[in-house]
């Protein structure tokens, strides 16, 4: 089973909030160094439940107001690395060292991140991230979307952890429906995954 992380309230770098296009033009500088250098950059980070809006996980011209941007790490670094412009050497990297932050775990989350999670290595390690974080993730309650203009829980979005839960061999059906009280820990138990 996966170590929980504490229920410290879910952090965001401060540069993901605020307007759609405000998120995008903050985020640039950010992207652009950890490409570079293999290496997320140290941001600043505020708590979400001091952010207005919802937590976007997909971008979406109906989201475009204010709001905490958390597609934007993850789907920058897909768009790399579908365009070839990075590594496979640093995009390993930059999903390993996402893993380990709450905020950085949850833009891989994002739909237009699943490139990054279709490698089978990394399906266990990123489940092994979601039970880890899925205490913090879910302390911001139902501000979650991946495209709706009302929040959810996170865990009733369609989100790419629902693609590596199936991949890992939990029933397609399963996924439908409310997680155990356990959790994303308690959901691989269930499934013979943990």
């Amino acid at each position: 089973m996966a170590e929980m992380s504490s229920t410290a309230p879910l952090e965001v770098p401060s540069a993901v909030c605020g307007s759609a296009r405000e998120a995008s033009v903050a985020w640039r500088p950010h992207a652009r160094e950890a490409v570079s250098r293999g290496r997320w950059p140290e941001v600043d980070l505020d708590p979400a439940a001091e952010q207005e809006g919802l937590i976007v996980l997909a971008k979406a011209p109906q989201l475009a107001e204010a709001g905490v941007h958390l597609h934007l790490p993850a789907t920058t670094l897909a768009t790399a690395a579908e365009k070839g412009t990075v590594g496979a050497d640093v995009e390993q990297a930059l999903v390993e060292q996402a893993w380990e932050e709450p905020w950085s775990f949850a833009s891989l989350l994002a739909p237009a991140a699943q490139l990054l999670t279709i490698p089978p290595a990394r399906h266990r390690p990123f489940a092994q991230a979601a039970a880890r974080h899925w205490p913090v993730l879910e302390s911001v309650g139902p501000r979650w979307t991946v495209g709706d203009t009302s929040g959810a829980t996170l865990w009733g979005q369609h989100t790419t952890l629902w693609y590596v839960l199936g991949q890992l061999g939990v029933p397609a059906e399963r996924l439908t429906q409310p997680l155990p009280s356990g959790g994303v820990d308690g959901l691989l138990a269930d499934a013979g995954v943990a």
